[in-house]
């Protein structure tokens, strides 16, 4: 990531954070973009898909065979493990859909599908959206050599030029080969080509987000990239606010806008650890009553996943515990099919030091427990090792 700019003072983050958190709307003037657009009505749960036929209609979220179907709804009592749309399981589902239908350019049910994902009613069993993962899919699948991005997706823009899936996927692909031409090293390591290549291709992503607005942006997935090509553009963090802000005036209950603003207030972006918490608290705050406590867990989740091994949340960047706890029950209670949440409720507990809120979820989860869940440096055994060792 580059770091070429003095670092920005930790108190003035915070500053500019709550400084947001007392403006309730912002005039367009303060934006660099239009207003934004509103997001589509929910679309029916049944009726018709893109083939015409009723009776496929929840086969596959919606989209005719040939796809991965849905998983069964009363699987195998007893079963170690069965077909699922929780956790890896369900990304794996839905990612395998997505690339099925875009190497086979069945572009008409890949739009259908995303708008499908776009109402936000289409959720992973464990609570995250499943048009994050079509994200996703975008990211880890696109833009692998700049030169071959318009051949690779121009048959979808051709087949439908107002698609903001095929917007998004273009963005996200310049912006991919915009990181992999620079390369992973720190910044005095990049080479004169790289940065060259990279502030290019980035350019090219913004010139898509931009051009695309009047459409793309009903959809929150052109929010996070846009705010993912800005972080490597280098704008002002007021900018990135103002951009965040929209989008979650647009799209409210979009958890992954919160994260994403994340990223911008990481150390390597010039940020600090006082302006992460800050920030979680602001997005605390100013989420329905009903959901404060899954999002404080959702966000210091995330942002665990984003610092290294050696630093702690609770040590280290002031995490509560127990704030998270009840966010983790809370997840319990709204996605109580979720293997996947308990067992990172687990491993967070066995982080805490919560000893016999770990030994709880441990014996209710026996084998089916995802070791995935866990960081290699506390793996299930070390957690087992460390009940033990501390029961009386």
């Amino acid at each position: 990531m580059p770091l070429r700019r003095p670092l920005v003072l930790a108190g003035l983050l915070v500053a500019l954070i709550l400084g947001y958190a007392l403006r309730s709307q912002f005039s367009q003037s303060e934006l660099p973009f239009g207003q934004p657009i509103q997001p589509p009505k929910p679309l029916p749960l049944s009726g018709k898909n893109s083939a015409g036929n009723r009776t496929e209609e929840r086969t596959c979220d919606g989209i005719p065979l040939p796809c991965i179907p849905d998983p069964p709804k009363s699987p195998q009592p007893g079963a170690v493990w069965t077909p699922s749309d929780d956790g890896p399981n369900g990304i794996t589902r839905v990612t395998q859909n997505a690339s099925l239908l875009l190497s086979s350019k069945r572009f008409a049910d890949l739009d259908a599908l995303i708008e499908r994902y776009n109402t936000l009613q289409y959720r992973l069993d464990d609570g995250r959206f499943k048009l994050s993962v079509v994200g996703l899919f975008f990211e880890q699948s696109l833009g692998a050599n700049g030169d071959s991005i318009d051949s690779e997706l121009e048959s979808w823009v051709k087949a439908n030029p107002k698609s903001a899936g095929a917007a998004i996927a273009t963005a996200t692909a310049w912006g991919n080969a915009a990181w992999r031409a620079r390369g992973n090293g720190t910044a005095n390591t990049v080479s004169s080509e790289g940065w060259k290549l990279l502030h290019e291709r980035l350019q090219r992503a913004l010139a898509v987000l931009r051009e695309s607005e009047s459409y793309a942006s009903s959809n929150p997935l052109w929010y996070t990239e846009y705010m993912q090509v800005n972080l490597g553009l280098e704008v002002p963090l007021s900018e990135q606010l103002a951009l965040y802000e929209r989008g979650t005036k647009a799209f409210p209950d979009f958890f992954p806008l919160h994260m994403q603003m994340m990223v911008a207030l990481l150390p390597q972006w010039h940020g600090s650890y006082k302006a992460e918490a800050a920030f979680i608290d602001l997005a605390y705050a100013r989420s329905p009553p009903a959901v404060r406590a899954e999002i404080y867990t959702r966000l210091w989740w995330r942002a665990n996943q984003l610092t290294d091994l050696d630093v702690d949340i609770f040590r280290d960047m002031g995490a509560s515990w127990p704030r998270m706890k009840e966010g983790f029950e809370s997840l319990m209670k709204t996605y109580p099919n979720s293997r996947w949440n308990r067992s990172n409720f687990a491993a967070f507990a066995c982080d805490a030091g919560d000893v016999s809120t770990y030994v709880r979820l441990r014996a209710e989860l026996g084998e089916k427990i995802y070791s995935n869940a866990f960081p290699p440096n506390a793996s299930i055994d070390v957690c087992d090792a460390r009940a033990a060792g501390k029961r009386t």
